[in-house]
């Protein structure tokens, strides 16, 4: 990068830069690449710099549409779900051994609502999330948030999300 020189845009330099930014490459890596400033590059190659990553990404999508048309289910359901909004429902219905609805409490500990206790009139299935065990392990008298006398618990089947 030397000052003082007037930099000159080839036909090669253009075409580089072009290929550098669909590669993902940071300008300021293409600008060493080229010896120049990245000041300078944004100044002579703005055009190139926004076509390059455009092509790029035209060609990706170009390359995923023909193998989800040739029938490749990876490129398939992932177009679904990137384009058409498709999603993976996942649904779990939890009951009682009286096969009622099983109760799903979730208790708060330190701003967190991580704690999920899930119980049936024969006993109680708890998962316990990280604050809780953390709360449990060092003895601490805080109690978990309940349910007051009185406050109706509603009863419905659990349906959690995977992250």
């Amino acid at each position: 990068m030397t000052q003082g020189i007037a930099f000159e845009p080839t036909p090669e330099r253009r075409n580089q830069v072009e290929v550098l930014a669909g590669f993902g490459l940071p300008q300021h890596q293409i600008a060493v690449l080229l010896g120049c400033d990245p000041k300078t590059l944004r100044k002579h190659f703005e055009h190139e710099l926004s076509v390059g990553d455009a092509k790029a990404t035209a060609k990706i999508a170009q390359t995923l549409f023909n193998k989800a048309v040739a029938g490749d289910t990876a490129s398939l359901i992932f177009w679904l779900k990137a384009r058409a909004g498709w999603r993976e429902k996942h649904e779990v219905e939890l009951s009682g051994t009286d096969g009622k609805p099983v109760q799903v409490v979730t208790y708060c500990w330190a701003g967190q609502s991580d704690t999920t206790t899930v119980s049936d009139p024969h006993g109680v299935i708890e998962n316990e999330g990280e604050p809780a065990r953390r709360q449990r392990e060092i003895g601490s008298t805080q109690a978990l948030l309940e349910p007051t006398l009185g406050e109706e618990v509603v009863s419905f089947p659990v349906e959690r999300n995977s992250r």
